[in-house]
């Protein structure tokens, strides 16, 4: 008896299952596959053109959401939703925001029930894609200011907005600081809580190795370059400093922090990412 080819077997499998299948009533049919022609779409604004580099626009609520509701999967996910919708809860709470970019993250809290989210960014021209966000989202609770973090803590700036706050939340600015630890500080300052989501120096990174301080501490870390000023993700100043995971976790008890909880570890952006959560 001769032997099957693969190609007759799969049909033989696939005959057998749907006729199974048919006798309950059920059948199988492929589903049409979601046309990507007008995907640009969602990555512009009929205002601010762009580039935009978040997923901020492919977003719905109640207010705006694209002409095709898909979503869209990119080269670089987001890895950080899951530990923000699974820990934290920002019901009726008052928010500093620290860097929100393009305003990604500022549409996740309004959803998620913020009294106030009070978010700092450092370049006018975010500063304006925010702005639009707020006007197309319609971010009530949510106020953009332009500051830059550096020269807050080192006390070349007055805020107009004060604390406490119930938490400060800052995703993918830390590890672009020339002085983490001063950061830090002046984050503590703010709030008793701190939701963090930075990179981290790993031997694999293959960057200078340095010793930081703080506080006359030592604390190992990695020096990286920046981007420039013109970089809209970069930091503002040329270099900045990642420590190791050990010594981020020193640092942030250093700073005022009681407790803290590793909530994950992913690559993010290509890179070794940690997210925490920390409380005094």
């Amino acid at each position: 008896m001769p032997i099957p080819r693969v190609w007759q077997m799969r049909a033989l499998i696939n005959r057998t299952i749907n006729k199974t299948l048919g006798r309950f009533n059920y059948t199988i049919r492929k589903l049409p596959e979601h046309d990507d022609s007008d995907d640009s779409l969602a990555r512009t604004d009929e205002v601010i053109g762009g580039p935009w580099f978040s997923h901020v626009l492919q977003m719905a609520n109640r207010y705006c959401h694209p002409r095709v509701l898909h979503y869209h999967r990119g080269e670089i996910e987001d890895e950080r939703l899951k530990y923000i919708t699974y820990f934290l809860d920002v019901r009726d709470q008052r928010v500093l925001e620290i860097g929100p970019f393009e305003g990604y993250h500022s549409v996740v809290l309004e959803k998620m029930g913020v009294r106030e989210n009070i978010a700092i960014e450092s370049r006018a021209d975010n500063l304006s894609k925010c702005q639009r966000i707020k006007e197309k989202y319609h971010l009530n609770h949510t106020q953009f200011l332009q500051y830059d973090l550096e020269r807050l803590y080192r006390g070349e700036e007055i805020p107009s907005f004060s604390g406490p706050f119930d938490l400060v939340f800052c995703l993918g600015v830390l590890y672009h600081l020339p002085d983490p630890g001063r950061g830090l500080e002046w984050m503590r300052s703010q709030s008793s809580t701190l939701f963090v989501g930075t990179h981290y120096a790993t031997p694999r990174n293959r960057m200078k190795s340095i010793t930081y301080s703080y506080g006359g501490k030592s604390y190992r870390g990695q020096e990286w370059p920046e981007g420039g000023i013109a970089c809209p993700i970069a930091g503002m100043s040329p270099t900045s400093v990642q420590l190791y995971e050990y010594d981020l976790l020193r640092l942030i008890q250093d700073v005022g922090y009681s407790r803290t909880w590793v909530l994950g570890k992913d690559i993010q952006n290509h890179t070794d990412h940690i997210t925490l959560l920390a409380e005094a």
